[in-house]
Order: structure tokens, then C-alpha cells, then sequence
């Protein structure tokens, strides 16, 4: 399976259009003490939350292991006038030179990790690269989602100019599902058929705080949405922080 997006970059905002991220940003910021924090958006995609960081002051270094997406955001940043730096690295094995007052990964990135081995990667780079209290904010999609709605199931999302089939195929023993995903986009009054592979992890919610452990990282809070909510036998992402 291929975890570096390469269709998909193109349609990810159209697909996407309905996300709320002025409100996921706000509730980033609630945890920030800093007015002009360091913060880097581990897994930025498009960008999206990097720039509306970014307008509202912090310094902001975008990380993600797609070109593709990374091109996009950089576009996007130009013509947002929001300052950016982008990178583009794994999750697992990256290093940026700097410290963060928070790390932040959003949108079930790190269940694009497939291993309990890669997840503790992952996190130890993000130990060395928070500063002494610094934060960690991240969200990843839960057991009861994987298991109830990705599960065998088959999704259709629609735009004006885009149609998407989306079918899953979830291996409960190695905890694993496969996305098989069809775009047909129109282009130039043709409509012309796209189709990417994908793959994410389960990780239950003991396995990410041992995880954390090990790297270094002291478990905060879990709520089921970014307004705090608890968390229920029905969540379907976790949203964590953790702190250096």
C-alpha cells in the first residue's frame, strides 16, 4: 500500500470542503500560553491549519512526506500572504534543527503508521524537537470507528465537478484497513478516473499512551471532539494532548 498521497492532493479541499478548521484552531490556540508560539503541523496536508496558525501569529513549520501536498500548501500560502515553512519529511524520522512550544497532527495522520514501532517513532522525534514544557496536540481515529464505520463499507462523496467512491476493507487481526479509493473528476466537459490505495492503523487508546511514555511525553487529556467533549463507547477520533 502506498501512505504518500499522489492522486488525491489535487481533490483533498473539495473533498474536504465542510471541515471546520478556524474552530480546530481555536482550540489549538486555547492551549497555547505563547502569543507568537513555535509550533509545527506534523502531517500538514494542503496546509490549511498551518495558515490560519500562521495569520494568527505563530510561527509555524509545516511537515509532511507528500510533495504533492506540500506544493498545494505552499501555493495556498502565498496567496494567503501567511508565512509557512514547509519541509518535507517522514513522521517517523524527521528533524527540523528547531524547538516547538507544540507539535500538533491532525486528522488521523498517525494512523497512516502501521506499526506500534513507527507510532513510538514518530513520537520520540517529537520529544527531541518540543521544547521543556512544550505540548503535544494530536488526533487519531479510535477502535470503534475502524471496527463500526471505516469497517467493510463503501462511501460516495460528491462535489460539483468530483465523485468519489470510497471502499474499505478492515483485517480485524492485524488491525488494519485498506482504502480503495476511485476519483472521477470532471475535466474540460470529460470525466476522467483516478484511483489511490491507502492504508491506516488502529491503535487503542492504552497502546498510544504507552507509546508516549516510552518516548518521553507525559499523557494530559482525551476528549472526543476539540470542544472538550468526554470520551464514550461511540467516539470515533480521539483528541490528546500531551506535554513534554
Amino acid at each position: 500500500m502506498n501512505n504518500e498521497y499522489t492522486v488525491l492532493p489535487a481533490f483533498y479541499d473539495e473533498l474536504n470542503s465542510d471541515v471546520d478548521y478556524e474552530a480546530y484552531a481555536s482550540f489549538i490556540c486555547s492551549k497555547l500560553t505563547n502569543d507568537t508560539p513555535d509550533v509545527l503541523d506534523l502531517g500538514c496536508g494542503t496546509g490549511d491549519l498551518s495558515h490560519i496558525l500562521a495569520l494568527r501569529g505563530a510561527n509555524v513549520v509545516g511537515l509532511d512526506a507528500s510533495s504533492e501536498m506540500l506544493t498545494l500548501a505552499s501555493h495556498k500560502s502565498e496567496m494567503k500572504r501567511a508565512k509557512v515553512f514547509y519541509t518535507c519529511q517522514n513522521m517517523t524520522s524527521f528533524s527540523t534543527g528547531r524547538m516547538y512550544d507544540a507539535v500538533i497532527s491532525t486528522f488521523d495522520c498517525l494512523n497512516y503508521l502501521l506499526t506500534k514501532a513507527d507510532l513510538l517513532r514518530a513520537f520520540n522525534c517529537v520529544s527531541k524537537e518540543l521544547k521543556d514544557d512544550g505540548i503535544f496536540i494530536f488526533d487519531m481515529n479510535t477502535e470503534y470507528k475502524f471496527v463500526n464505520i471505516y469497517a467493510d463499507n463503501s462511501y460516495v462523496l460528491e462535489s460539483d465537478r468530483i465523485f468519489c467512491a470510497w471502499e474499505n476493507y478492515y483485517d480485524e487481526k492485524s488491525k488494519k484497513c485498506d482504502f480503495y479509493i476511485n476519483i472521477f473528476a470532471e475535466e474540460n466537459g470529460m470525466w476522467r478516473r483516478y484511483f489511490e490505495e491507502q492504508t491506516e492503523r488502529m491503535f487503542t487508546l492504552d497502546e498510544i499512551k504507552s507509546a508516549l511514555k516510552k518516548a518521553g511525553l507525559t499523557f494530559v487529556s482525551v476528549s472526543s471532539d476539540y470542544d472538550g467533549s468526554p470520551v464514550t463507547d461511540t467516539t470515533e477520533r480521539y483528541y490528546i494532548i500531551a506535554k513534554k
